[in-house]
């Protein structure tokens, strides 16, 4: 099994969530059906173009990776434009972006400012609309899809990202098959951990669904990457907050984690006065603690429910228990290994 140890001490990630708002309802987003309508303004746009080369400076990074995050970030690219020309200015930095949007519209010239761009379809236009709709309740596939197209053709290296559910396990074959077809050449499937519709029957159907495509994605071209399938078995850092990556939040707020954001308890400064470092060392000394179900298995430093303990505490209440999806998710690689 091969192990690798990634060293992520020089590069920076900034998450910055541009709006709050999405045009779209799916069904098993995260946030809920009622999203605020909040959208980051100039002035915190200001402190965080202040902020990031900053403490890029004190942690002695080479790379700052920028991610401008949603709801839906094209609702507001002014300010994600406003951001990418501030900061490129500034010499001291090596500047990295990126974005994924739902396609709902077509922004002109967007590799001027997104160096990896990532497009949310779900699949065929069966499988994209049972999830994906509009406030109306209508699939949005007609919608998304031709803009995805669009992007493929301005973004040749655009990112293909697909939500499984337990509803399209069965049918994920089909729907890689018909994003390569169309040209896509990086796809990546997501399970979706916050549906408490899967059972073991599904994790099945979903590993017979994988072997499919293991089985000729040799054949496909060594330009076609599926991330499932490129994944390498490492052993996970332990989070650290303050470290190497940054939520930050529309009003400035910093938090460790995209699941949680808006939780107060878990804000560790602002950009406009830094970070608290008696909240981080709280958050940090959090971290220290093991998921006592998982003590035992031999993948527990490989595991992302052994590490995420945010996502843990969003799943199942708390941070220190073992998510039943993540868990058998993580199997279904290191079984695909």
């Amino acid at each position: 099994m091969e192990i690798i140890k990634e060293d992520l001490s020089r590069e920076l990630l900034f998450n910055i969530w541009v709006t709050t708002a999405c045009n779209y309802v799916c069904s098993y987003c995260y946030e809920g059906d009622q999203k605020p309508q909040n959208c980051l303004d100039y002035i915190t746009a200001d402190k965080i173009i202040q902020f990031i080369p900053r403490i890029a400076k004190d942690h002695g990074a080479d790379i700052v990776r920028v991610n401008f995050h949603g709801g839906e970030p094209t609702l507001n690219f002014g300010i994600i434009k406003y951001i990418v020309v501030a900061l490129r200015k500034n010499k001291n930095i090596n500047l990295r972006t990126s974005m994924t949007t739902n396609c709902f519209m077509f922004v002109q010239k967007i590799e001027q400012y997104i160096d990896e761009l990532s497009v949310s379809i779900d699949g065929n236009k069966d499988t994209h609309d049972s999830n994906r709709k509009t406030k109306k309740g209508e699939g949005t596939f007609d919608i998304s899809f031709p803009n995805a197209l669009r992007y493929l053709e301005s973004h040749p290296r655009v990112n293909l990202n697909m939500v499984v559910t337990p509803s399209s396990a069965c049918e994920l074959y089909e729907n890689v098959m018909f994003f390569i077809h169309k040209g896509f050449k990086h796809i990546s499937p997501n399970i979706d951990y916050f549906d408490s519709g899967w059972n073991d029957e599904l994790f099945a159907s979903l590993y017979s669904q994988l072997k499919k495509i293991k089985e000729i994605y040799g054949q496909l071209g060594k330009d076609i990457s599926i991330s499932i399938f490129d994944w390498r078995i490492g052993k996970k850092e332990r989070c650290v907050v303050g470290k190497d990556h940054f939520q930050i939040y529309i009003d400035g707020n910093l938090y460790p984690c995209s699941v949680a954001v808006g939780e107060q308890k878990y804000c560790f400064g602002n950009v406009d006065d830094g970070m608290d470092k008696k909240k981080v060392d709280e958050l940090n000394n959090l971290m220290e603690n093991v998921v006592p179900e998982c003590v035992g298995c031999r993948f527990y430093s490989y595991c992302t429910t052994c590490r995420c303990y945010f996502i843990n505490e969003k799943l199942t209440g708390s941070m220190y228990q073992a998510s039943g999806v993540i868990c058998a998710t993580e199997h279904l690689r290191i079984q695909l290994k």
